[in-house]
């Protein structure tokens, strides 16, 4: 049912209607250039011309907008366009500045609107559209005869209709252009807030802003003050990355941008093939021919470049000049952000370095704690050896005895090595420091490992040379070099080439091996020579390269691992220049055992029964008096009760409490103290010998060895 008056309300809202999508189409660019080219085509049509166009000015008076062509094909009307971005219509600027037409023919055309006469056009009129005194665009007229059908009064009076069309488009257009405009410099911010990575939002917010401004590539280029240039950290310009790419640094003396950051102005380019500045020339080289230099604060310089020459308007400029403020905030978070991540990376470091110390500390307590017991273990063995050989006859014997020793010993150097490598330092209580010639260890331990790369590998020995003795002991030396071979025969497992140097160099000795493998990678060289590390997996303990560092090490050297000229690895030994036997002591050296002139009183504490008695019948066999103990307290009241005592003797390892405990309180009483331990060669010698410590022997030791401590203690 329909109600009183509801037919005056369809009809109102009716009319509302319209008139509202008639303010939509009066205030839509499209629709008025569409209006436009209407009466553009009559216009074509009354002056007897084949084509035209509309040339709306712009806030540049060089350049101009083309709308509502007629008659022109697509190539021609691209063609156009381009050039009223470039102000290359010297006819048209003519026209708008005079307010006069412009009439040429094919002649005197040729010179200034040759594309025209290249699309075969003979005539040329250029009408300009006033309003209010104000010209607002020029009408091209182009004809393939020599003349138009109406004069040129004819011709302006026909165009006045256009004018007020030209008007409202310009202004649309205005508008439009600010609105893209905000709209572009809303989305930059934006962008900026949300992304923290220069280098990946450079490009996205370039691709927008060319949509308005084109350009062919940009940079951002931060100021490096401290090598007097700028390097490029963000960059945009696919087909110019040979040139334009991110790390590219450039000297200030040779870019205009050192202009543009020094005066904190916006420097123009616009020809760069005549510029003074080498980096100009060769971006126009390329391609990139006109450019712009905007300063971003302080800190570095905003580059845009174009092919053509002139590119950039005073609208382009102010739009790219409008985001500099973005860019600077940009710059800005992506300083932090690699600042954040620089401490990342620092905090990473420091706490792999801590994993692996606290690593190696516990691999360094354990082996301490096995080495403990296994010199324990061979120090029985030692003792009652040496017992069986002074009592027996037998010569059978006391061979089977000296090889049961031998043996004994190589076990006690094994032990000594993994101590010293728990500490990371060289073994101390040296006796004495023997020499070695690295030419002769080389050559040996080559001649060892010659059965395995006969038929696969090429060894050279011709760059081992007569060189002066190192401080080392050779065995040490041999296995060091022997372990550096099998190194590179493992990395050139299927073959190749190795090579064997020695030389004097920088005042040092120097044993190096090249090899033909695939080398050491950078971030490992640093860690190859580290106890317990290993690159090649299950099966393999870790310690060939520690005990080649620790042997350098040891005799006051280093070793390292280089590039190789063969292009594998390069190990490399040094030792300094020394005299034979010039070597340090961390405690003092004892003596071989004389004949003792009397006996001596010694307090041996030891928690091993079988140890400590085999110690006890072997001191008493020189003729000393012995008095043993098990614990501290045992050997305090040994010291109460015994006041002859002249040296005593002490394991570090007991069971009620500490043996440095016994030491201080033996350091009160003047007597000479020897520390016997199955840990001794991870004893701070410093510490010790401030705590009055006469000397460290390590388990297992002989019975000479410590003879010959007791013996040099005592007058």
């Amino acid at each position: 049912m329909q109600l009183p008056g509801d037919g005056r309300l369809s009809q109102q809202h009716d009319r509302r209607r319209g008139l509202s999508a008639g303010l939509r189409a009066a205030f839509d660019p499209r629709h008025v250039e569409d209006e436009l080219a209407g009466a553009l085509r009559s216009f074509v049509a009354r002056a007897g011309a084949d084509a035209g166009l509309v040339l709306l000015v712009t806030r540049d008076p060089d350049r101009f907008m083309v709308r509502a062509p007629v008659g022109f094909d697509a190539p021609l009307i691209i063609e156009i366009g381009e050039l009223a971005r470039r102000a290359s219509f010297p006819l048209t600027r003519r026209a708008v500045e005079t307010g006069e037409p412009v009439f040429t023919s094919s002649g005197s055309a040729r010179s200034v609107n040759n594309v025209y006469c290249q699309a075969g056009y003979d005539a040329f009129a250029g009408i300009p559209l006033a309003v209010g005194g104000g010209v607002v665009g020029v009408v091209h007229l182009v004809s393939r005869r020599a003349s138009f059908a109406l004069g040129p009064l004819e011709l302006v009076e026909a165009g006045r209709p256009l004018a007020a069309l030209a008007l409202s488009l310009h202004g649309l257009e205005a508008a439009r252009s600010a609105e893209e405009r905000g709209s572009v410099v809303e989305q930059v911010a934006r962008g900026v807030l949300q992304h923290l990575e220069l280098a990946t939002l450079f490009p996205e917010l370039i691709r927008l802003v060319a949509r308005l401004c084109p350009c062919d590539a940009a940079s951002v280029a931060m100021h490096r003050p401290e090598r007097d240039g700028f390097e490029l950290v963000a960059v945009y310009g696919p087909e110019f990355r040979n040139i334009v790419h991110e790390g590219v640094f450039v000297a200030g003396r040779e870019t205009p941008m050192v202009e543009a950051w020094a005066t904190g102005e916006i420097i123009r380019d616009p020809d760069a093939r005549t510029s003074p500045y080498p980096r100009a020339r060769q971006l126009a080289d390329v391609g990139l021919v006109s450019s712009l230099y905007i300063p971003i604060g302080r800190r570095g310089v905003f580059c845009v470049g174009h092919r053509r020459p002139y590119a950039f308007a005073e609208e382009d400029v102010n739009l790219y000049g409008s985001i500099v403020p973005f860019l600077e905030v940009a710059l800005r978070n992506a300083q932090l952000l690699e600042r954040i991540r620089g401490a990342y990376r620092e905090l990473a470091a420091a706490q792999e370095k801590l994993v692996r110390a606290e690593r190696l500390r516990a691999l360094g307590e354990l082996a301490a704690g096995v080495a403990h017991d296994v010199g324990n273990v061979l120090a029985v063995v030692a003792s009652h050896a040496e017992l069986v050989a002074q009592r027996t006859t037998d010569p059978e014997l006391k061979e089977l005895v000296t090889s049961c020793l031998r043996s004994v010993e190589d076990g006690a150097r094994a032990v000594r090595r993994v101590l010293d490598m728990a500490r990371g330092e060289a073994p101390s209580g040296a006796r004495e420091t023997p020499t070695c010639s690295l030419e002769a260890v080389a050559r040996e331990a080559a001649s060892l490992t010659r059965p395995r790369c006969r038929e696969t590998h090429e060894v050279d020995l011709s760059g081992l040379q007569p060189v002066p003795e190192i401080a080392g002991d050779p065995g040490e030396a041999r296995e060091a070099i022997l372990n550096l071979i099998l190194n590179a025969l493992d990395a050139t497992a299927r073959g190749g080439r190795l090579a064997l140097a020695t030389r004097i160099e920088e005042e040092s000795v120097v044993f190096s091996i090249d090899d033909s493998g695939p080398g050491v990678p950078a971030g490992l060289r640093d860690r190859v020579f580290e106890p317990f590390y290993t690159t090649k997996g299950p099966g393999h303990a870790g310690l060939g390269l520690a005990l080649v560092a620790r042997l350098a090490r040891q005799s006051g050297g280093s070793a390292r691992v280089l590039e190789s000229p063969l292009g594998g690895a390069r190990f490399e030994l040094r030792f300094p220049l020394q005299e034979p036997g010039s070597g340090p002591h961390e405690l003092p050296a004892v003596g071989a055992p004389q004949e003792c002139p009397r006996s001596v009183a010694v307090l041996l504490v030891e928690d091993e029964p079988a140890l400590r008695n085999a110690l006890a019948a072997l001191l008493a066999l020189r003729g000393h008096k012995v008095v043993t103990a098990a614990t501290v307290a045992e050997g305090l009241t040994a010291l109460e009760s015994h006041r002859e005592l002249e040296v005593v003797v002490t394991d570090l390892g007991l069971p009620d409490r500490s043996g440095w405990d016994l030491v201080d309180a033996v350091r009160g009483r003047d007597l000479p103290i020897i520390v016997l331990s199955g840990v001794g060669a991870l004893t701070d010698p410093g510490n010790a010998r401030e705590r009055g410590v006469s000397a460290v022997l390590v388990k297992p030791t002989s019975e000479r060895d410590l003879a010959a401590a007791i013996e040099s203690l005592v007058k």
